[in-house]
């Protein structure tokens, strides 16, 4: 299988978030030549930011924005991290969940692909730093209005909501607060506070979108079978930043049980959904 194969390359890559992400990001490149691809510097450290655009005839752009990094080894891996060992139904390895099934799920599920709209796929660095690498691109590219899919792991499940995060520094004294997704005008306010009489250390902002959406609309109706998550993702992603440029929405691939952890896995039955999925929603005719 093409996606399981892709996976484990991925994971071969040491793409820890304190190294250059380059193989990662050059190894992606070589799916994609004949997209239009732009890359950039983070911090000065060799972290690059990868876009691939796949030309559609509408220019209603869906996007999925990946992070290219991961968190570093921790002690208690029975296995070599960096070697994928498959066992059963799960294939172990650093990044299996978080987030390099889901990159080899989009790799696999556009090779090929047919789109309506214009397809943005976004591979950002240095996301296990403060979300370095997606801040920095933001910086230099403005999407137009579009739908957005973070894949983080999420089984099966569609996530419609996070908490946001803002820690900073007034007065010498450190301030920390998260904020519920319909808090976006408080968490807009103590940004201004911050930003007026102190130091802002991360600024990381809520997202929420309506299930009543058109994003969710038609994910429903190539596979009605998945469901929306009751509950706010329980991590912070990137949909907080890219979520100005439209309705925006976490799933991918993996278990989010298993991601930061010593022998952290995929069940494979993920490969083949996500890559199924991820297939039917850039072909998607509308």
């Amino acid at each position: 299988m093409e996606t399981n194969k892709i996976l484990q390359d991925l994971i071969s890559i040491d793409s820890q978030t304190h190294k250059s992400n380059t193989d990662i990001t050059s190894y992606i490149q070589d799916y994609f030549r004949n997209s239009q691809k732009f890359n950039y510097v983070v911090n000065g450290v060799k972290m690059n930011n990868l876009l691939a655009k796949i030309e559609g005839k509408k220019k209603e752009p869906l996007i999925f924005v990946s992070h290219t990094d991961t968190v570093e080894i921790q002690e208690g891996w029975i296995t070599n991290p960096l070697r994928p060992y498959q066992k059963e139904n799960k294939l172990y390895g650093l990044g299996a969940s978080d987030m390099k099934g889901s990159i080899a799920c989009l790799i696999a599920s556009s090779i090929n692909c047919k789109p309506s709209k214009d397809i943005y796929l976004v591979f950002v660095g240095s996301e296990e730093d403060n979300s370095q690498g997606a801040r920095d691109l933001l910086k230099r590219v403005d999407f137009p209005k579009s739908q957005i899919i973070i894949p983080e792991p999420t089984s099966r499940l569609v996530y419609l909501s996070q908490k946001g995060y803002l820690e900073g520094i007034i007065r010498k004294q450190k301030f920390q607060k998260s904020f519920n997704p319909g808090q976006t005008e408080i968490f807009s306010r103590e940004e201004d506070r911050l930003m007026e009489f102190g130091e802002i250390i991360y600024s990381n902002p809520p997202n929420k979108t309506s299930k009543d959406k058109g994003l969710i609309r038609m994910i429903h109706s190539l596979n009605p079978s998945i469901r929306i998550s009751k509950n706010q993702f329980a991590g912070w992603t990137e949909a907080g930043l890219f979520n100005k440029f439209g309705d925006t929405i976490i799933f991918g691939a993996g278990d989010y049980e298993s991601c930061h952890k010593p022998n952290e896995n995929i069940d494979l039955s993920y490969l083949d959904f996500f890559t199924h999925i991820f297939r039917e929603i850039i072909n998607y005719k509308n």
